[in-house]
């Protein structure tokens, strides 16, 4: 992990002797390989090969722990939250899946409603943003989070404007934005002290759920229950 110093440096020891001997074991790994798919004469074209795999690898080598030592020294000694330096191979990859409705014939009331969903949501990410979100609340890299008492900020303020302007920061009822008010309440009562986008949107899902209860085609909400507990 990168959360410490001491961590940081042992990880970035570990991923470069990984690379090493990645780079010293190319010749049987390029031959065996290949050897699988094509036989004997696969293997032979294997060690032929090997030495431009063995340079690339070596390339890869300085390339990590150029990486990794500029992550170590911005995220410990300058107080960044980076996730690479030069390598953008650490960067998660988020594939995009596109539902289809298998030939089945989708209300007008339903793409309304899936249009109403992604327009919250798409105005909680963009509160989500303004409170800064970073990795630094937990010892993990696989989601941001931001300040919970800074969130809860915003949403007070986005009830406010919902009554007195004509473009609301996020488009609910009184009585949706005191079911979200609610549970950010009850988070708060569990002393968490950040909270995720994914939360965030299961917080709103359970504020917006009467809105979405009746649904033609499924007959079920886009969101949770109502008064579910959601656990960490």
């Amino acid at each position: 992990g990168y959360d410490s110093l001491c961590n940081s440096c042992f990880t970035v020891v570990l991923e470069f002797f990984e690379w090493i001997f990645t780079t010293l074991f190319q010749s049987c790994m390029v031959s065996d390989r290949l050897a699988r798919d094509h036989g004997c004469l696969g293997c032979m074209w294997g060690f032929a090969v090997s030495p431009f795999y063995m340079i690339w690898a070596g390339i890869m080598t300085i390339v990590t722990l150029v990486d990794r030592l500029g992550v170590t020294l911005a995220n410990n000694i300058f107080g960044k939250n980076w996730l690479f330096f030069i390598d953008r191979r650490a960067q998660a990859k988020v594939y995009r899946e596109i539902p289809t409705a298998d030939g089945k014939e989708v209300s007008i009331s339903s793409v309304l409603d899936v249009h109403a969903a992604r327009e919250i949501a798409g105005d909680a990410r963009k509160m989500f943003d303004q409170c800064k979100p970073s990795f630094s609340y937990h010892d993990h890299w696989n989601w941001e989070e931001v300040s919970l008492e800074s969130l809860s900020k915003r949403v007070t303020w986005a009830r406010k404007a919902a009554l007195s302007t004509d473009k609301p920061m996020l488009k609910l009822t009184p009585e949706e934005f005191q079911i979200l008010e609610e549970r950010i309440t009850w988070a708060k009562k569990k002393k968490m002290e950040s909270l995720s986008y994914s939360r965030f949107c299961l917080f709103l899902g359970e504020a917006v759920h009467d809105r979405f209860l009746a649904i033609e085609d499924s007959g079920h909400a886009f969101f949770g229950a109502p008064n579910q507990e959601y656990m960490n």
